[in-house]
């Protein structure tokens, strides 16, 4: 329900973002996404947008030029110079790039909090971008003082492991799904609220009043739960030492060196291009020449800091095994023995 209009604040490593809604639940769901970033109130942030809880505006479209059109939205320039996202399921947001001001204007709830949120994301990480770090589909964490990064597509497993490893206290987690990395290979932590599928083994371990269930138009529904990050240090950086890339295998799991080819295809995949990441296409790829630099000095920052991790790290295949455990300490065994100076490369247990 609408009431007078509020606002929350959001600051990560220098990048602002300040969201403001009439619609108090939209804004507490959004205030716990981005509970680690929060801010106080912003009067010039680097980033504004108007959650408007009302009937898409289509006058906006009446006078504007179709730019790009796929099933899922259409894009749209007005005659004032900025753009129209039209969704088939009900939304529209226009966005000054100019100003970097937005509008979303919605009468589904559940429509508004998913587009809020990773429109949030999209212009929040194409600043971050900018600024040399960049978001790696991955999830991340610290083992004594070293940094791993663990790759995997949707649905391969990088949650899982992580929510195992969050019970162990020689793991210091990062991030679920998008930490950040620079040109020096070095983790940033972005921790952000988490979401488990519905089969996930570990929805038993929260009482259901805790849980949140994020409906998504074209994935799954996740249930969203608080941030395991405690203790965690916000502003830091880690120097990654090991890259993980993920792989279900059904029997025991196995740690093996990757090559240097296999490795190098996976950041391509998850960091230079950005695959899994939410840097949604609508609001990232814009057709002017005027967009080309800021886009080529984001590829070529994510290609130093994919380099840097090349440079840096210990690649290995982690073939993993269905139980969520056995995983863990796999992973835990291996890098103790990497600690201790032993080189094996591979690594079982059963």
């Amino acid at each position: 329900m609408n009431g007078a209009s509020a606002a929350i604040s959001i600051n990560a490593y220098g990048v602002s973002v300040r969201l403001e809604s009439g619609n108090a639940a939209l804004l507490e769901e959004l205030k716990e996404d981005f509970a680690f970033f929060a801010a106080p109130e912003l009067r010039e942030p680097d980033i504004k947008i108007c959650a408007h809880m009302g009937p898409p505006d289509l006058g906006l479209l009446k006078k504007a030029g179709k730019i790009l059109k796929t099933s899922k939205w259409t894009v749209f320039r007005t005659s004032s110079g900025t753009r129209v996202v039209q969704y088939p399921e009900g939304l529209t947001c226009e966005y000054d790039y100019g100003r970097e001001t937005g509008r979303l204007c919605c009468e589904d709830p559940a429509l508004m909090r998913e587009i809020a949120y990773l429109l949030i994301l999209s212009r929040l990480g194409e600043k971050l971008d900018l600024k040399g770090l960049h978001r790696v589909h991955a999830m991340a964490a610290e083992f004594e003082g070293a940094g791993l990064l663990m790759t995997a597509p949707m649905g391969g497993g990088k949650t899982t492991l992580l929510m195992q490893l969050a019970r162990d206290p020689a793991f210091t987690l990062l991030a679920d799904d998008t930490p950040l990395v620079d040109s020096r290979g070095d983790i940033h932590p972005f921790p952000l609220r988490m979401g488990l599928a519905g089969g996930s083994p570990f929805l038993k371990d929260f009482p259901k009043d805790k849980l949140r269930l994020l409906k998504r138009r074209h994935y799954a529904p996740k249930y969203l739960i608080s941030p395991l990050f405690p203790g965690g240090n916000i502003q830091g950086k880690t120097r990654c030492r090991r890259l993980f890339l993920l792989k279900r295998s059904g029997g025991a799991p196995r740690i093996k060196k990757a090559g240097i080819t296999r490795a190098a295809f996976e950041l391509l995949n998850s960091l230079v291009m950005g695959t899994g990441v939410p840097q949604i296409a609508e609001y990232f790829l814009r057709p002017e020449l005027s967009d080309f630099p800021a886009k080529a000095r984001i590829i070529l920052g994510r290609s130093a800091a994919a380099l840097a991790l090349l440079r840096n790290c210990g690649a290995f295949c982690f073939y993993l095994s269905t139980e969520p455990e056995l995983n863990a300490r796999a992973l835990k065994l291996f890098l103790s023995r990497k600690r201790a100076g032993n080189d094996d490369s591979s690594c079982r247990t059963k």
